[in-house]
């Protein structure tokens, strides 16, 4: 991440505390990017992360599985973001088997997240819509109603998508990873 000079120094102050800080400090860098950087240089940072996550998740920590799992559910949403939609597919095929039934709204709703962006990004705005609908209950992510309203508007359903804009703006303190 390029998001100020810092980066790099907090990245590895962060990596100190343990593993979790470390990646959650770097997909929140990440994040950042999406807004800052070009698609090719998000992509370019986001392969060796999501390597990395995968490598994490495929030998589980008994502390840290589920951490990891959502971080590399939120990294293929980031990859997808930045239009690497078969980056985003071979992590949503690898996270898939593991989230599902493992009983965590978070993990649901980020599977969710990212399932829907891969399915906006093959025109199909109505799977996106539906993956995201059936979570809405009070528990799911802020970010399951920004790819909503974003599923909803690729669909043209512009009304849906300012309920859905009006929601984000009345909830912002729910924004978080």
């Amino acid at each position: 991440s390029t998001l100020f000079p810092y980066t790099t120094l907090f990245r590895s102050q962060a990596a100190k505390v343990g593993p979790l800080y470390g990646r959650a400090f770097r997909a929140m860098a990440l994040s950042l990017d999406d807004y800052l950087q070009p698609a090719s240089q998000r992509v370019e940072a986001l392969r060796p992360f999501i390597e990395e996550l995968r490598q994490a998740v495929a030998q589980p920590s008994p502390v840290f599985h589920y951490d990891d799992l959502f971080t590399l559910a939120f990294a293929g949403y980031l990859a997808q973001r930045a239009g690497d939609t078969a980056l985003a597919q071979m992590v949503a095929d690898d996270v898939a088997p593991r989230i599902r039934d493992a009983g965590y709204v978070n993990l649901d709703n980020m599977l969710a997240a990212l399932q829907a962006n891969i399915d906006c990004a093959a025109g199909k705005p109505k799977e996106a819509i539906a993956h995201l609908e059936r979570l809405r209950n009070g528990t799911e992510l802020y970010l399951t109603h920004a790819t909503l309203a974003e599923a909803y508007a690729s669909d043209s359903r512009i009304d849906d998508a300012l309920r859905e804009l009006r929601w984000l703006t009345e909830h912002r303190g729910r924004a978080y990873l």
